[in-house]
Order: C-alpha cells, then structure tokens, then sequence
C-alpha cells in the first residue's frame, strides 16, 4: 500500500476481513480500508469513488469463497477466483486491472465479457521485486521515520 502512494496513488483503498492487517493498513499506509466481510465491498467502493468505480484494482493475495473452495475440493478448479471477478466489477472503465498474486493456475466464472466492455487493461505476472524491493524499502522505511 505504501509502494502504491510512493509510486503516485492518491488514495489506497485495502479490501480484507482480517482486523489485525486492516489495523496495521490504517496506521502504517493511513488508509481506509472495507472489511468485505461486514459490507458489500464492490458497493462501498461505488460509493467512495463517487459511482465510477477504482481507477486501478490490484489483487495482491488472493481471495476463496464457498464455490470456489468446494471446486478446488473437486480438483475441479485449483485457484481462487472469487476477488478476481469482484476486481472485474467494480473496476473503472477503461482502467487497469492488475494480478501480482499467487493465482496461477485454473479458474472459473472469470467475467471476462464484463472486462471486455468496460475496456479494462489487464496486467497480471509475478512482481519483479527485485527490480523494486532495495528502492520501496528505504523509501517506506524513510516515510515511516524509520533508521535505515
């Protein structure tokens, strides 16, 4: 979340159900965050974002619900596509959709025509940190006024 202000973001909006990682959100990337599992998340981003939408959505872990944990049970599916299709959604038209998680294998109910319409980049591959962890680490240690 720091890496995305550093790099630009005006605001950083984290998606999660665990209290301990939306706490350390707020008070280390002074964000706010929707816990999905007490609100709709795709409608509170709605509403936070005027009715457009995110103008970027990144799945940085990766989410299961009920249908796809039963098919991954099956052997009928072997990865988690329940965020990627909320990402789908609740995206901006015409702006970037982008996948630098552990998904890496089959999925389904991917609303991929939805995607299509609204015009979404997609960016998805394995992040390059080594390309980026020397310089983000100094620079979130320094925005933290951490001694490095």
């Amino acid at each position: 979340m720091i890496s995305a202000y550093i790099m630009g973001a005006k605001k950083v909006i984290p998606i999660d159900r665990f209290p301990q990682r939306l706490e350390m959100a707020k008070k280390f990337a002074k964000a706010e965050v929707i816990n999905y599992k007490k609100v709709n998340a795709g409608e509170t981003l709605k509403e936070t974002t005027g009715g457009r939408g995110p103008n970027a959505c990144i799945d940085a872990v990766g989410l299961a619900d009920f249908y796809d944990q039963t098919k991954q049970k099956l052997r009928l599916e072997t990865d988690r596509s329940h965020v990627l299709r909320e990402m789908i959604v609740a995206c901006r038209k015409g702006r970037t959709f982008s996948i630098m998680s552990v998904n890496g294998a089959f999925v389904d109910k991917i609303p991929f025509g939805a995607g299509l319409n609204k015009g979404l980049i997609f960016r998805m591959g394995q992040m390059h940190r080594q390309k980026y962890i020397k310089n983000n680490i100094f620079l979130i240690a320094d925005d933290l006024g951490w001694k490095t």
